[in-house]
């Protein structure tokens, strides 16, 4: 993914967590979050935006996910297009913490 796409979906993923007018947490976007498999906390929230190399699938995930990839496994598989991907290819960004 070229920096200039990058950052475009990067301001347009930022820009619909920041318009949430409620102040609430952005909800981790995991299918097992809920259940606590794969490395989800279901009390977390979302703390990092994932985009996978392979055909740029992104999504929000909460921090104990996160660890949960590097540490734990070394390759990941795309649920979209169905690509093995090694983990350390897997772009993690912190999501900037709301101000009180």
């Amino acid at each position: 993914m070229n920096g200039l796409v990058a950052d475009m979906l990067f301001e347009t993923h930022l820009d619909l967590i920041l318009r949430n007018e409620e102040d609430r947490p952005t909800p981790c976007e995991g299918q097992t979050h809920a259940e606590g498999k794969n490395g989800h906390t279901p009390e977390q929230h979302a703390e990092f935006w994932m985009i996978l190399p392979c055909c740029g699938f992104d999504m929000l995930i909460c921090r104990s996910r996160v660890e949960n990839l590097r540490t734990r496994y070394d390759f990941f598989s795309c649920e979209t297009c169905h690509r093995v991907m090694p983990t350390s290819t897997i772009t993690f960004i912190e999501l900037p913490t709301r101000e009180a």
